[in-house]
């Protein structure tokens, strides 16, 4: 799987319905792995941060205390592919593509122009303060086309990730049964979670980290299994969930990696027991 020549396709709120068309034709014919990665306003970090899993009761109740922090949401990656690994094209040109929505705040302490540039400059692909305010999609109509997609609760549908807690976290607030709050126990949020995505793999949790050599990015758990980004910062949510997608289908087509993927299946890096985690090895520790 290559990402050369990928266009990473621009959706705001006026070609919104047409790019959401086309994805759901898609994920429907012949592309059932969706990869997803969400960004935040003044939420630059994945949690847990840095390379260990720490306690998940801890990190599940940073996300519980971070709840009113997901109305800052200004951007939504998405990239999908087939069974080998090929990402759908562009009508207009052929080429391979990829979808990043920008999305308009709704938190107007989040609309401080200073904080908003240097996060956008930052981790948002360069999106301007005014772009998003005057062309971003209200996030209540990106939740209601969620509701309405053809992709949630299905098995045929693998969704991946990189420590996807925040992802899938702000995700599940916009359906209906989590539209009142998180669940505050952890068991009733992976039922929750096992309902809308039922089959889903968090590539930190299947790749693991050296506390050596790796920060707990992405983009060094990547390089781990010799996968690369061939873009140039700075990388917007698209960006990566096309890299967590490569890593995917990496493991995927490797010796043992699929008889892995499903061991490691709904396992959320950081929210899942880390003694339950444990209980199959990563990828880095398995030698395939």
């Amino acid at each position: 799987m290559s990402n050369n020549s990928v266009i990473i396709k621009r959706v705001w709120k006026d070609n919104f319905d047409a790019e959401m068309r086309i994805i759901r034709e898609r994920t429907m014919i012949d592309h059932p792995f969706i990869s997803l990665t969400t960004r935040l306003v003044l939420c630059s970090g994945r949690i847990p941060m840095g390379n260990e899993w720490g306690n998940s009761d801890d990190n599940y109740a940073r996300l519980l205390e971070i709840e009113d922090m997901f109305t800052n949401i200004v951007q939504v990656g998405v990239a999908l592919c087939d069974k080998l690994g090929r990402l759908p094209r562009c009508n207009e040109t052929g080429r391979p593509c990829i979808w990043e929505f920008n999305l308009m705040p709704l938190d107007e302490s989040a609309n401080n122009p200073k904080i908003m540039e240097i996060f956008l400059d930052r981790f948002c692909s360069g999106v301007k303060v005014e772009q998003l305010r005057s062309q971003g999609i209200h996030p209540e109509r990106m939740a209601a086309e969620l509701w309405h997609c053809s992709s949630l609760m299905k098995e045929e549908i693998s969704w991946v990730v990189f420590k996807g807690g925040l992802d899938f976290a702000v995700l599940l607030r916009w359906t209906k049964q989590g539209a009142q709050g998180l669940p505050v126990e952890q068991k009733e949020f992976f039922k929750l979670l096992a309902h809308y995505f039922p089959v889903f793999y968090d590539m930190a949790a299947v790749i693991g980290f050296d506390p050596t050599a790796d920060d707990g990015t992405i983009d060094i758990s990547a390089k781990s299994i010799n996968v690369g980004r061939e873009d140039v910062p700075p990388y917007g949510a698209a960006s990566d969930s096309l890299l967590a997608l490569q890593m995917f289908m990496r493991i995927k087509m490797s010796k043992k990696g699929c008889a892995l993927l499903e061991k490691k299946a709904s396992v959320l890096y950081g929210i899942t027991s880390e003694q339950e985690a444990n209980a199959v090895p990563t990828f880095n520790n398995t030698g395939l």
